[in-house]
């Protein structure tokens, strides 16, 4: 993220929208099953599945908050259990894809106080399938040719890394950006927090 310091311009969008950006963040797994229950509950790394509580989803609840679960899958993903559970937590659980329509629908629901899990697929591999061909700024990229198994070779690399940072200024930058700019239209208190649950290895190593 060029906001924390990397040398291409990822993030020409939030770095106008005033942010507070958290530069010395690790994710607690390297992979979603296991860290997207560390980041909505208090589950610890070695903590065996089910832990004793609920998420965060059932503590608003408790607290008087219409709360939704919004992700990309279906309602029951296969081998996602103890997300599966978390998401059953929710008031509502919607399937949509990131879109400024969907949290202006649920932003219009009566009830005054709102809580909304927004899962998203962000910067996955395939890189280059995760943004339009008008985000292909950062070039060459796998957007201009044909897809491979990209090896350890400097223009492999080249080609890996520079889809990687197309998505991020789709995904990240641009998606963030829209909602930010629907949250501040809304009358009240907002609070808007976005994290990754994992990272990528992008051939820095080699792998």
């Amino acid at each position: 993220m060029h906001i924390n310091g990397y040398n291409k311009n990822t993030t020409p969008r939030l770095e106008k929208d005033n942010i507070i950006s958290f530069s010395n963040m690790i994710s607690e797994a390297p992979c979603t099953i296991q860290s997207t229950p560390m980041i909505l509950s208090r589950k610890r790394v070695h903590d065996r599945y089910p832990i004793a509580e609920k998420s965060i989803i059932s503590a608003f609840n408790e607290a008087g908050f219409k709360t939704w679960y919004v992700s990309y899958l279906t309602k029951s993903h296969i081998g996602d259990s103890e997300i599966n559970f978390i998401a059953n937590e929710a008031n509502e659980y919607k399937v949509s894809s990131v879109n400024v329509n969907t949290l202006e629908e649920l932003l219009s629901d009566t009830s005054n106080r709102k809580f909304i899990v927004y899962k998203t697929i962000g910067s996955h591999t395939l890189f280059h399938d995760r943004y339009p061909k008008n985000f292909n700024i950062f070039k060459p990229s796998f957007s201009d040719v044909k897809y491979y198994n990209p090896t350890s070779s400097r223009k492999d690399k080249e080609l890996y890394v520079n889809s990687y940072d197309n998505s991020l200024l789709y995904s990240l930058d641009y998606q963030v950006h829209e909602f930010l700019s629907v949250l501040k239209k809304v009358s009240g208190e907002v609070i808007f927090i976005f994290c990754s649950d994992h990272g990528t290895a992008l051939l820095d190593d080699d792998k």
